[in-house]
């Protein structure tokens, strides 16, 4: 593999400009094999007139013509304007291009952002159309309604052209927005949210996935920091191990935690278990889901209470089989208390530790089977880092 890019040149390599003959429309970025993420209203004019809409990469090169795949723009007047004035918002604003070229980089799209956070764009501006930067500051939510927002962010210089650029957060590595608007002056603009994004267009959160499970490029440009803020890791950063376990067996749970609590503070791995934290505008399905889908070690704490549970018995087990049999992860049942049927379990197949079945609840010294399992889990975090 070739040397590692910044994650600002990583963006910056999956930017396009869009445009017809003889005028720049504005910028778009790679979310997919061969999609292009942008703002309907950048391709408005080539729609409405049946123009062809040219795509160029970041370094000029043309990868050949565009065609609309989706396009979701509502026009929502404004109320209480003056008389004789008409004012409208454009909402959801968002087109998905789609070109014959599909070996290229991906932005990862991340709806985590925070005030103060500092945010990063790559576009095609009117006063520098080969491409430019610019750095802002989020400040908040513009609110059309109840339902519909735009982020709002400060101090740098949304110029036209802008629109349909990837507005990314330096502080997660992920892009959290859709640059559509200057404010009207310097001080900064606003963008449609990565969160209505994922709304408006059902299945390319199934795309981004698919595509940075087998695609590492985007992550191995993020700092450890925010590899461990998405859930991605490249081969130097910490590996994940994700506890699933029912409620009952916690206090058993932390006593494993603690016999592995060095390789955390050696950052040789990071744990995460339902209820741990809740990101604001995720729900608690949609973070166990995330990590299981990006943990490489995956804990399945087996007792009566944890077959019994819904959750346990059908989506996390069900999530963690299906990742152990695409090679994605590797799946390690532990016995905390006797359950019956062993073997007929969907996991039933698997090498539980502790390796003499005894479940740790029967052990007279109940440290030294928690011992003997993080040895085991120690294992295969050593193996996981040499790789295969």
């Amino acid at each position: 593999m070739g040397q590692l890019l910044s994650l600002r040149e990583q963006l910056k390599r999956c930017t396009v400009q869009l445009l017809v003959p003889g005028k720049s429309l504005g910028t778009g970025f790679f979310v997919a094999p061969g999609l292009i993420l942008t703002c309907a209203h950048v391709v408005q004019t080539a729609r409405e007139n049946n123009l062809s809409i040219e795509v160029c990469m970041w370094d000029g090169q043309s990868i050949g013509l565009g065609s609309i795949d989706k396009y979701v723009l509502e026009k929502i007047p404004i109320k209480d304007t003056l008389p004789g004035q008409k004012f409208q918002y454009l909402y959801p604003d968002l087109a998905l291009l789609q070109v014959k070229l599909t070996d290229h980089p991906c932005v990862y799209l991340d709806a985590q952002v925070s005030s103060g956070n500092q945010l990063y764009i790559y576009g095609y501006p009117d006063n520098f159309p080969g491409g430019d930067e610019a750095e802002f500051v989020f400040e908040g939510e513009s609110r059309i309604d109840n339902q519909r927002f735009l982020l709002k962010f400060r101090e740098g210089e949304a110029r036209p052209g802008f629109s349909g650029a990837p507005l990314l957060n330096l502080n997660t590595g992920g892009v959290c927005g859709v640059v559509q608007t200057t404010r009207g002056s310097d001080i900064g603009g606003r963008a449609i949210p990565t969160s209505i994004v994922f709304q408006e267009l059902p299945g390319l959160k199934d795309q981004q996935l698919q595509f940075h499970q087998q695609d590492k490029r985007w992550a191995e440009s993020l700092t450890a920091q925010q590899g461990q803020v998405l859930g991605l890791r490249t081969a130097t950063d910490a590996i994940e191990v994700f506890y699933s376990y029912a409620e009952e067996d916690e206090k058993l749970v932390m006593e494993l935690q603690k016999q592995l609590v060095l390789l955390k503070r050696l950052r040789i791995i990071t744990d995460w278990y339902p209820g741990k934290v809740t990101l604001e505008g995720e729900e608690p399905d949609e973070q166990i889901m995330k990590h299981l889908n990006s943990a490489r070690i995956i804990l399945l704490l087996v007792s009566p209470d944890f077959i019994f549970s819904e959750e346990h018995g059908n989506i996390e087990v069900e999530r963690a089989m299906d990742r152990y049999k695409a090679k994605e992860a590797v799946v390690i049942p532990i016995n905390l208390r006797n359950i019956d049927n062993w073997r007929e379990m969907p996991f039933g197949k698997l090498q539980a530790i502790p390796r003499n079945n005894k479940p740790v609840i029967e052990w007279s010294n109940r440290d030294a089977a928690f011992a003997e399992i993080a040895k085991e889990i120690r294992g295969v975090v050593e193996r996981l880092k040499i790789g295969p």
